[in-house]
């Protein structure tokens, strides 16, 4: 295929730009980071590609070649949005230039944006009627015509590229009219625009007067009647899934919902735990009703709901989570950008709406998914509030237009109904009090006793133990006497040997894991004492050595620094460390 060998082409084209750019540009570091641009794309590391091209724009605002490296390395990607994104910027800071309309109009035709595509194409056409990419142009958009049943307009297409380009091979093959005893370059000349060759040739080659175009159907990629909801989706799948058409997320408060005919015969669920009920074909099933275990999120109540038909999967959740967000749409915006690893993409992507009466946020493009080698589209909704919200998800492939209609008719009958999730704070009260363990006074919120502990230690070492926040928050506190003539470490010895200790077992660790740590005198009130922090990750361990005459106390409080809570909690308990007066 034509466009294969385009890409290539662009590809070799836009290192050549790069290289050439970061010799004679006066931004030295724009220079420097197109050429680590480029070195990534050819090693085929796109991310780090972005990254380098990010840079070089940041440095260089209007740097042609840095979009269109960064371009391409989004493409090869599979990210087209967000080489969408940049081929627009390319198209503004080259005053339009055909080549990148055409670009741009191979990612819409990939996307199943085919109006857009036809739109590109068109201007393709229109600006460089001869150009170097003018029959790839007629070719593309023939090919899109077919698709959606404009066979004459095709037909037409095909002809005009093979007229600019006798030789394009993959045009040649799509003509379906004959041609008698001339050749293919020969008929193309003789087209009259827009109206393809007579299907009759006489046998000298002569050409039959040619029959003009049948009366054109209503089209629905130019905007043409949509009475019923089949025809609507039909237009939502091809106008490119920003829901332009169907209403149901363009912020309209469901102003075209009522359009959409809810079959009589489906049954509505109440989805228990999410406050909303649904109709559909079959019922939805609940997926999961308590939060997963995870060491990040502060999540309290979460509850799932799945429906399957066809090509349509489609998810109901309600989370409640405090991420100290603002606003519902963040909810959405950190998946998005999950998803395609683009900040400046998902600002223009995600958009406002109301659902239900309430405050909400809406995602629904077309991505190419590389596992199954064809483009999906993604329908995501967001809404409620930044603690408390509820989440639609609707996933189908982009040219699935049951599946299109299906998921409106299902996002349509949508109602507020049942009770929402009361759910379970992950963590306590926090009621602090003072505990004593061989006159070492600490502050903890849950109780310490020796029965809360793991390991087992010599009889002359006694030690007590205490949890709190889901295990996010771990005291461990060991204390031992020696007879005096037994010559005793210092604090800021133990606390060496300790790291040193820690250290030979992470070299044995066969994950690599290694932790960072850090020692340091600790203030207490009466003795020596040192610390030791060791951050490794999501958590942190801070021990306290304390020497006083014959005896040392080893303190450990270890902690998630993912929660403000735990971490809070953690700190308050490291501090109040001291001795009884």
């Amino acid at each position: 295929m034509f466009s294969k060998t385009m890409k290539m082409h662009r590809f070799s084209f836009f290192i050549f730009l790069s290289l050439v750019f970061a010799g004679i540009a006066a931004g030295q570091n724009a220079g420097q980071f197109l050429v680590q641009c480029s070195d990534s794309l050819v090693k085929k590391n796109y991310q780090d590609a972005v990254a380098k091209c990010t840079k070089a724009i940041e440095a260089q605002p209007d740097s042609v070649e840095a979009f269109q490296l960064r371009a391409s390395a989004y493409e090869n990607a599979a990210y087209y949005s967000a080489a969408i994104g940049d081929y627009t910027s390319l198209i503004r800071l080259t005053k339009g230039a055909a080549k990148f309309h055409f670009y741009r109009a191979e990612l819409y035709s990939k996307r199943i944006e085919n109006q857009k595509a036809i739109d590109d194409y068109t201007t393709v056409i229109t600006k460089e009627p001869t150009g170097p990419f003018t029959a790839k142009a007629f070719y593309g958009r023939a090919l899109i015509y077919d698709k959606v049943g404009r066979k004459p307009a095709a037909q037409a297409d095909y002809w005009s590229a093979v007229k600019l380009d006798p030789g394009f091979a993959e045009a040649k093959k799509q003509i379906e009219y004959p041609f008698g005893d001339m050749t293919i370059t020969q008929a193309a000349d003789n087209i009259i625009p827009g109206i393809p060759p007579t299907v009759g040739m006489t046998d000298k080659g002569a050409e039959t007067k040619p029959k003009p175009l049948p009366t054109p159907t209503p089209d629905i990629l130019k905007g043409g009647t949509i009475t019923d909801a089949t025809d609507r989706i039909l237009a939502d799948t091809f106008g490119g899934g920003k829901g332009e058409y169907d209403g149901l997320f363009d912020g309209k408060t469901n102003s075209s919902a009522a359009a959409v005919k809810v079959p009589a015969e489906w049954k509505r669920t109440v989805l228990t735990g999410t406050g909303l009920s649904v109709a559909s074909p079959i019922p939805f099933k609940l997926e999961r009703s308590e939060p997963l275990a995870s060491l990040v999120g502060n999540v309290e109540a979460e509850v799932s709901w799945k429906f399957e038909q066809g090509g349509l999967r489609a998810y109901v959740v309600y989370t409640k989570e405090d991420k100290g967000y603002k606003a519902v749409r963040q909810h959405l915006e950190d998946n998005i950008q999950y998803l395609l690893n683009n900040a400046k993409a998902v600002e223009s992507l995600i958009h406002d709406t109301k659902f239900l009466g309430e405050t909400g946020a809406f995602y629904d493009e077309v991505e190419f998914d590389r596992s199954s080698n064809r483009s999906m589209r993604r329908k995501v909704l967001v809404f409620g509030g930044p603690i408390a919200y509820r989440r639609i998800l609707h996933i189908f492939p982009a040219d699935d237009t049951a599946a299109a209609l299906l998921s409106s008719q299902i996002i349509a009958s949508f109602k507020n109904e049942g009770s929402l999730a009361v759910g379970k704070p992950r963590f306590p009260p926090l009621e602090w009090k003072l505990y004593n363990f061989g006159n070492v006074l600490f502050e903890f919120p849950a109780k310490p006793s020796e029965g809360n502990c793991k390991s087992e230690l010599p009889e002359r070492v006694s030690q007590t133990c205490a949890v709190w926040g889901d295990n996010l928050v771990n005291l461990h506190v060991m204390y031992s006497t020696y007879p005096p003539r037994i010559p005793q470490p210092t604090a800021m010895q133990a606390a060496e040997e300790h790291v040193r200790f820690s250290k030979e077992l992470e070299s044995r660790n066969k994950d690599n894991t290694r932790s960072d740590f850090r020692i340091s005198s600790f203030p207490i009130n009466f003795g020596d004492a040192a610390l030791v922090v060791e951050n490794s990750g999501f958590s942190k361990n801070q021990t306290v050595f304390i020497r006083r005459d014959n005896a040392l106390w080893e303190v450990s409080i270890s902690y998630s620094t993912v929660f403000d809570q735990a971490k809070l909690a953690g700190e308050r308990a490291v501090r109040s460390v001291k001795f009884k007066n």
